[in-house]
């Protein structure tokens, strides 16, 4: 004999669904972990070396001081490509937040919305009786 409320009685009461029910976390983050070096292929000799992330913040603290480079991350990216770094805007997006170096975003400008609409004397008309 069974006694009690069944489980969707009970979930409906408690606000829970199913999948909240079921669900057990594993404890861990999904996904790989960040590393800590990146691969830098040097122009002259063209040999491969991995360089800590601290290096390359360096290298993107130089690039945002010199007034003539660029100052978002895309294009830091591409620059820091184009230097000889194997790095993905994903990653500098990463290590910039981490390092708080990150621009203010852009503030778009609000539009501006029709307050008063005036018949345009076109001819149409709108049917209001459907």
């Amino acid at each position: 004999m069974v006694f009690g409320l069944r489980r969707d009685r009970c979930l409906g009461i408690t606000g829970m669904t199913r999948n909240e029910f079921y669900y057990q976390e594993k404890g861990v983050k999904p996904g790989k972990r960040p590393s800590s070096t990146t691969r830098w292929r040097d122009p002259r000799t063209l040999n491969e070396y991995l360089v800590p992330n601290e290096e390359v913040v360096k290298k993107v603290v130089d690039i945002k001081l010199n007034p003539d480079q660029p100052k978002w991350y895309r294009l830091i990216t591409a620059t820091l490509q184009l230097l000889g770094y194997y790095i993905n805007h994903k990653k500098l997006f990463r290590m910039r937040k981490e390092h708080l170096l990150l621009e203010d975003s852009r503030k778009r400008k609000g539009r501006e919305f029709v307050t008063f609409r005036r018949d345009s004397g076109n001819g149409y008309q709108v049917r209001l009786d459907l």
